[in-house]
């Protein structure tokens, strides 16, 4: 059995090795503090585990192919973020996905159609946004992350991060009028 207070940097080589022991005191030391990283990019709690185990298992898959140039800690955060960047990317329904049958309720009230209309138009619109610009509305509108928090997530500045949402929103607004 793996001393739980063995270092970082002599659980990699390891865990490289297939050691089990090794990978689930790793897991054990990152997995509440990464579900909470997570969790502020995803706002929902079973989401965020999900994604915090999809990276886990990666790691494991990888693990004899697992080249870490910085700290495993770093790495793993890492991971998260990008991770959850493509889990809110995927969340939206791109708009050619949209069937029939979603795009028209059955006749309720005339402000629910206008509402899901407005919505499908709206994720339209956000799909289609230049990259850097989609990830950060998403990590401000979806994450709820402040502009400094987004510009310290993405290693820009928080002008840059102003910027982009006024485009953001500058776009979004043309396509829902």
């Amino acid at each position: 059995m793996i001393p739980t207070n063995l270092p970082d940097d002599q659980l990699i080589p390891l865990i490289q090795q297939g050691d089990q022991s090794a990978f689930d005191v790793l897991f054990k030391r990152y997995y509440v503090m990464l579900s909470r990283y997570a969790l502020r990019f995803l706002g929902n709690e079973a989401e965020s585990e999900e994604v915090v185990q999809d990276v886990f298992v990666d790691v494991w898959q990888r693990r004899k192919r697992l080249t870490i140039s910085h700290s495993i800690k770093a790495y793993l955060y890492q991971a998260i973020k990008y991770q959850c960047l493509n889990h809110l990317r995927k969340a939206v329904i791109p708009f050619d996905e949209v069937t029939e049958t979603d795009a028209v309720a059955p006749p309720k009230i005339e402000s629910e159609l206008f509402s899901q209309e407005l919505n499908i138009r709206l994720q339209h619109a956000i799909n289609h946004l230049p990259p850097r610009c989609q990830a950060i509305f998403r990590l401000s509108r979806h994450a709820g992350l402040s502009y400094k928090e987004i510009a310290e997530e993405l290693g820009i500045s928080v002008k840059t991060v102003e910027a982009q949402m006024g485009i953001a929103l500058k776009r979004l607004r043309k396509a829902i009028d």
